[in-house]
Parts: C-alpha cells; sequence; structure tokens
C-alpha cells in the first residue's frame, strides 16, 4: 500500500494501537511523509477511541519519536493536514501552538523581505549621491 501512498495499519488497527500506542505517532510520520490519500475516517475514529493510551507511554519513547516525526521530510506537511495537527496537539498539548509558529514565519519572511528591498533602496540612493 505504501508504494500507492496508502498508509494503512497491519491487520487489525485497533489490536496494532492497543499493542503499542506510539503506533498512533508512527501513522502521523508516515502518513506525513508517503501519503497521497486523505485519511481513512475510519482509522482516524479509531486512533481518536485509543489516544489517551498514549499516556501509558514513557516521556523518552513520545519524545524519541517526535524528534523522527519534526526531522522528516513530511514534517512541514503537518500545517496543511488539519487531521495529523488535531491528532499531535491531543499528544502534545504544548505544540497547541503550532498553527500560530506557522504565521509568525510567514510574518517575519514577509517582514525580511520589505526590509532587504528599503535596504536595497538606501544602497542604491547612496549610490547615486557619488
Amino acid at each position: 500500500d505504501i508504494e500507492n501512498g496508502i498508509i494503512n495499519f497491519i491487520g487489525n488497527a485497533e489490536d496494532r494501537i492497543k499493542e503499542d500506542y506510539l503506533r498512533i505517532l508512527r501513522y502521523i510520520r508516515f502518513f506525513l511523509n508517503y501519503s497521497k490519500q486523505t485519511h481513512n475516517p475510519e482509522v482516524i475514529k479509531i486512533i481518536k477511541r485509543n489516544i489517551e493510551g498514549i499516556s501509558k507511554l514513557s516521556s523518552e519513547r513520545l519524545i524519541d519519536e517526535l524528534k523522527k516525526l519534526t526531522k522528516s521530510n513530511g514534517f512541514i506537511k503537518v500545517f496543511k493536514d488539519e487531521i495529523s495537527l488535531e491528532l499531535l496537539e491531543i499528544i502534545f498539548p504544548q505544540l497547541r501552538n503550532l498553527k500560530d509558529l506557522k504565521l509568525t514565519k510567514q510574518l517575519l519572511t514577509y517582514h525580511f523581505q520589505i526590509l532587504l528591498q528599503f535596504q536595497a533602496f538606501h544602497f542604491y540612493l547612496d549610490q547615486k549621491k557619488y
């Protein structure tokens, strides 16, 4: 399925998640990196029904998987994927500001571009004096 951009659990999704709740985060990472489809609504229902199981995991395992996710090529897609973002915000409530971070990055990029144009204009004016 992954070759076709379809992300699924092997076997019964609910059983796989209950075996290791970290698979919820792995699903998000694989989805963002490899999916060419939308989320399967049934899989999302199962994930949401079992998401509290994440609290049974050690913080080390959670942080390790979060690092893998943030270092992955697909992480930037989280801003376009409301479902993955929602799941991450449930698992890591401290990430609720990710949407604001994206907006801040856009604003900073815009202001930086304006500043560069302003500096280029001043440089041009300074050159005209000579």
